[in-house]
């Protein structure tokens, strides 16, 4: 079963090292974004808070949890949510603002853990990811794909990227 959209975005969050756990305040505020889509605004508050404190508008859905079939304010209520698996999702993980930003911070954190050494850093994110190390084939292609890059940090963010919205990531079994 497909986990919760608020459930992803926190998860997200976590394992990229980012998730502010302050309780309680002020909701976080959203901002249209240059595409047209709804998104936390860095500027007003911690984007990084839990899902729970983002700004809900019957007209203003967030971008990345409307992709993953979060409730909308205009349904009354819903005794059962509706889970879907649609390509808007895979394009959510694939090229959304939020996961471009925390797959970013997510690669800087496990970079500097490892001090540069790529095989420690794919180690260190299949952990923090799937709380398993790596196979083998998954520790090949990640080194693979750290290599295709100019930039190694670079290389491990797309991968890291990849990671967040595999299946392992997003489903629970």
């Amino acid at each position: 079963m497909r986990l919760e959209a608020e459930t992803i975005r926190d998860s997200v969050l976590q394992v990229s090292g980012l998730l502010q756990g302050q309780m309680y305040g002020r909701q976080q505020a959203i901002k249209r974004g240059p595409d047209g889509q709804w998104l936390e605004d860095e500027s007003k508050g911690n984007p990084n808070r839990r899902s729970l404190y983002l700004m809900q508008s019957r007209t203003r859905p967030v971008a990345f949890l409307h992709a993953f079939d979060a409730p909308t304010m205009t349904a009354d209520n819903q005794t059962q949510r509706f889970r879907s698996a649609l390509p808007s999702q895979s394009l959510a993980m694939l090229n959304g603002p939020f996961i471009r930003r925390t797959s970013q911070a997510f690669a800087t954190q496990v970079w500097e853990q490892s001090k540069g050494d790529p095989a420690e850093a794919l180690r260190r994110a299949f952990l923090a990811a799937y709380s398993r190390p790596p196979s083998p084939r998954e520790l090949a292609i990640g080194q693979l794909a750290i290599a295709a890059e100019p930039n190694p940090q670079e290389g491990l963010r797309l991968f890291l990227q990849a990671l967040l919205g595999a299946n392992d990531f997003l489903y629970s079994y």
